[in-house]
């Protein structure tokens, strides 16, 4: 399966796993770097932790997630990145809306805490459920969908952690085996195309107007070629030979009509 073989790719790069407290002491480092200014060394750190994400073998539950958001909120608001950080800042919000940056990482006054202060997660954004086990936004399922801002995403089967990702602000998660609600087109039994009742009459109509005519036909031909018998009288001749006049006008008229409805019914089949 495509699923399968992506969290085996990803477990393939990791030399051995890695747990939430090796997340943390990585992200011990970057704050300190941080607070004694040293922008390289907090950058260094964040990303030797983004190289042991997706290798961590537990949930990162939501106060790790929060640093982690946190921490690339403050070096991108260090790069002037303000719309990056401002994403970051509203996966804070959601999953604390009552956050604060803490002072010794931010001064007091300082425009983030502002930044921080406005900052409104966006809507998030509906996604297939889980065949099987669940999916994890920031250590915690979520009923409304992806997060549209930056989320830490695991995967979780029977416990374990099958993968571990860092979403992006409108990114996508890796491949997962979803619920299908509906069978794929080209597996769905073919549907049987219901005749309207309408089709049924213009060719039940069509079946009378060709009777119609064959007798139309045959009665004309009779006509044509009547002969009386030799000892039928003139009265009776010309009275039998009015009878099939008759016939081959009525049989003409009724062939005409049943063949106008037919085309009426044609067209309304169509």
């Amino acid at each position: 399966m495509i699923w399968w073989t992506w969290t085996s790719a990803l477990a393939g790069t990791c030399p051995a796993p890695t747990s939430v407290a090796d997340l943390e002491r990585r992200l011990d480092e970057a704050e300190q770097a941080y607070e004694e200014l040293d922008a390289a060394g907090a950058v260094a750190a964040l990303d030797r932790m983004g190289l042991d994400l997706p290798c961590v073998d537990s949930v990162v539950a939501a106060p790790t997630a929060l640093r982690i958001h946190r921490m690339y909120a403050l070096l991108a608001w260090g790069e002037g990145r303000q719309a990056d950080a401002t994403r970051s800042l509203a996966a804070m919000k959601r999953i604390d809306p009552e956050v604060i940056l803490p002072d010794e990482l931010v001064p007091p006054g300082h425009e983030l805490h502002a930044a921080l202060a406005e900052a409104r997660p966006a809507r998030p954004k509906a996604i297939p459920a889980a065949e099987l086990g669940e999916i994890l936004f920031d250590g915690a399922p979520r009923e409304d969908g992806l997060p549209a801002d930056p989320t830490v995403a695991q995967y979780v089967v029977d416990g374990a952690v099958s993968w571990t990702t860092r979403v992006s602000a409108g990114g996508v998660l890796p491949p997962y085996p979803m619920v299908q609600l509906e069978p794929p087109p080209s597996l769905a039994e073919p549907q049987r195309r219901r005749v309207a009742p309408t089709t049924v009459l213009a060719a039940s109509a069509g079946a009378l107007t060709a009777g119609l005519f064959g007798g139309a036909w045959l009665a004309r031909a009779s006509f044509d070629n009547y002969e009386p018998d030799a000892g039928m009288s003139g009265v009776d001749a010309r009275s039998a030979l009015d009878g099939r006049r008759t016939m081959v006008t009525a049989l003409t008229v009724a062939s005409g009509v049943s063949a106008l409805g037919t085309g009426v019914l044609v067209v309304v089949a169509l």
